[in-house]
């Protein structure tokens, strides 16, 4: 619950490389770019601020995930 993917192809703008597959039914809620242009232009600076800092918390966690199961990894690999 309350996952998202698809945020890297938003921020580098090319084709999205996630793949998901769910263990029990879903529901996700679609955020097209092209709804990004219906914003008004007087909207539009603060639009894209909280878009990125949603981004940037997610893609941080992410990377916080990785490097913790990157540093166990190689500690068992030690160990071995």
């Amino acid at each position: 619950p309350g996952e998202v993917f698809g945020e890297m192809s938003v921020i580098s703008q090319l084709p999205v490389s996630a793949s998901v597959l769910a263990k029990t039914p879903v529901q996700c809620l679609v955020i097209d770019v092209e709804d990004f242009t219906k914003v008004k232009d007087s909207d539009k600076d603060h639009f894209l601020y909280l878009l990125h800092k949603i981004y940037s918390v997610v893609v941080t966690d992410r990377l916080r995930s990785t490097n913790k199961k990157a540093r166990d990894l190689e500690i068992t690999n030690r160990e071995l």
